[in-house]
């Protein structure tokens, strides 16, 4: 470069360059010979930049190893300093000529174009689409589109970020640092990714200033690190290599990483399992056993001595066995003596709300909202809910009221009626506080997490088993289902699936032999169709529990395993019938879905 450039260059960082020094200046550019020079000079000052800031180990792996990469031949260049030195210069040239009188504002480049194969195009919305080639400087607001699955395209940003393209992938923008990210901070570089594959190797980013991509489905935030990002139709799969990167998708934040993957976006329905053989036959006989014994309904609850405890479960059971009460008249008869009389109980008006969503959510709405206040204000100062439904709150109840209280809830915003979200928070921070050391749960009566349960089997206390963990399992998915946030991915929750894999059992409860042996099954029924779960701990376990319960049936058509709560038979008919019909809806699934990427 000649003294004479260094001096007009000076002048101009300086903002003291004259009229006709601009026009020497422009002169100079313009020469092949001194843009070489300024090229030369550039490319060897990056790439010694570049390597003094590598470290050792760094230096002895100059490649980027990704699946993306290696559908690209020839390969890519095993450094990308002269690529970040045509865009250096590209930047120095664009900050120059705007200073010339008579020459319009040209936007700085953001990225180079650093290989290419197969079909692959530049996007401007203004000028329109154009044959991208190695070395071609994008600018801001340029996007890349690569046509069919042979082709792909590997860009360099100023920083030494390399993003590499799949086959068949849609890049519709790239901004320079502007915008908020998720959490309110600003972004740096921002991408928009329609469709197709992008794989990624971002250097650390200037702290507070992420690169952000976004995808119809999600927005990802990553402050340098190695991942693999594929956009379908309906989903944003998010896989991290290294490091740790945001994904964020409507109200839910994620941080993922490395080794994990989190997918964004609609989950495609799961195919409802055929019923095991025999399973219809046994529903209908145990729904006829049930329709003979109404007179016994009146008999209260044993252990509590509450009144009509078994209207609402027996509803909910007949419903599901198929009678309908168009054509059953012993059915409405129920319906009418329900609807007659106010809830008596916290499980009443749970129960009622589940049985009436499920018979007509529209003609029973306005008794399903009576029963979602009358649920909200129940519900006691630490998030539990006790037996009596009461208009002041009360301290503390216990976890199995609160179970049910959270799907009568759910069964009221399931008719469309709104639920204070105050009320599922509440829960839900009861139900992670309150959480054992071993992963499980109990009882909790009077609010106590540390009360322990050293009286023997039948009795209550805090000390873990089946029914109240796999209950509170499912209590946390019902409050991340309320809150739309979902709660599959909640420790607690797999802390709490662990320990029922460790100890499944299909006819005991474990750690709890000898009580409400059925009732643990509708436990484990609304726990694992509420999450989507075909096995736990890798067994079938429907198929384990169906086989059990058409074993255990009796010759006239009812189920009584004679354990405490078994209630004349009563309580454990209707289980089972809830258990073989799987009739927990399945809850919403979360915003983002994440797992290990080696299972």
């Amino acid at each position: 470069m000649t003294d004479r450039m260094d001096e007009l260059l000076a002048k101009w960082r300086d903002r003291v360059l004259a009229e006709d020094e601009e026009t020497e200046l422009v002169r100079l550019l313009e020469s092949p010979a001194s843009r070489r020079r300024l090229y030369e000079e550039f490319t060897f000052g990056y790439g010694v930049l570049e390597a003094l800031r590598e470290s050792r180990a760094e230096r002895s792996e100059r490649r980027l190893e990704t699946w993306a990469e290696r559908t690209l031949t020839p390969r890519l260049l095993r450094r990308g300093a002269v690529a970040a030195a045509v865009l250096v210069l590209a930047l120095a040239a664009a900050r120059l000529l705007p200073r010339t009188a008579g020459t319009a504002k040209a936007p700085g480049p953001v990225a180079v174009v650093e290989r290419v194969q197969g079909a692959v195009e530049i996007a401007d919305a203004r000028a329109g689409s154009s044959p991208a080639a190695s070395g071609r400087a994008l600018q801001a607001g340029q996007g890349v589109v690569t046509r069919g699955l042979q082709s792909g395209a590997s860009l360099r940003f100023a920083d030494g970020t390399l993003l590499v393209l799949g086959g068949d992938t849609t890049l519709d923008r790239i901004q320079p640092p502007a915008g908020s990210a998720t959490r309110g901070a600003p972004l740096g570089i921002h991408l928009a990714l329609a469709r197709g594959t992008l794989a990624a190797h971002v250097v650390r980013q200037v702290p507070g200033a992420p690169l952000g991509i976004d995808t119809p489905h999600a927005r990802i935030l990553v402050r340098g690190t190695r991942f693999d990002l594929i956009v379908g139709p309906d989903t944003t799969r998010l896989e991290v290599r290294e490091g740790l990167v945001e994904m964020a998708c409507d109200e839910e934040v994620v941080d993922v990483t490395a080794g994990r993957f989190a997918v964004a976006g609609a989950a495609p329905p799961a195919p409802a399992p055929p019923a095991p053989p025999g399973v219809n036959e046994a529903v209908r006989r145990g729904g006829e056993w049930l329709l003979a014994r109404r007179d016994d309904l009146s008999r209260p609850f044993m252990w509590k001595g509450l009144p009509h405890a078994y209207d609402g479960l027996v509803l909910l059971a007949l419903v599901h066995a198929g009678f309908d009460p168009r054509r059953e008249t012993r059915v409405q008869a129920l319906i009418d003596g329900l609807l007659a009389r106010d809830p008596a109980s916290t499980y009443d008006a749970a129960l009622q709300a589940m049985a009436l969503q499920a018979i007509d959510p529209a003609r029973h709405h306005r008794r399903l909202e009576t029963l979602a206040r009358r649920l909200e204000a129940a519900q006691c100062a630490n998030g539990q809910w006790g037996y009596a439904l009461e208009g002041t709150r009360r301290p503390a109840g216990e976890n199995s009221t609160a179970h049910f209280a959270l799907l009568g809830l759910r069964a009221c915003r399931d008719a469309g009626i709104s639920i204070d979200p105050e009320v599922a928070r509440r829960a839900r921070g009861w139900w992670r506080a309150s959480q054992n050391d071993d992963g499980g749960w109990g009882y909790a009566e009077g609010g106590d997490p540390r009360r322990r349960d050293d009286r023997g089997p039948g009795d209550v206390g805090n000390a873990s088993y089946g029914s109240m963990t796999a209950g509170s399992v499912a209590a946390l998915l019902l409050c991340g289902d309320l809150l739309g946030e979902g709660a599959h991915h909640d420790p607690a929750v797999r802390r709490g699936i662990d320990w029922l894999a460790a100890r499944f059992d299909v006819k005991r409860n474990p750690a709890k032999q000898g009580c409400a042996d059925l009732y643990y099954l509708y436990s484990l029924e609304r726990m694992a169709d509420l999450g989507g779960w075909e096995t736990i701990g890798g067994r079938d376990w429907h198929g384990e529990a169906a086989a059990h319960l058409l074993a255990s049936q009796r010759a006239d058509g009812h189920w009584n395993l004679n354990t405490r709560f078994s209630e004349w038979g009563i309580g454990d008919t209707a289980f089972a019938i809830l258990v073989l019909r799987r009739s927990t809806p399945p809850a919403r699934p979360p915003a983002i879905r994440v797992g290990n990427l080696a299972d």
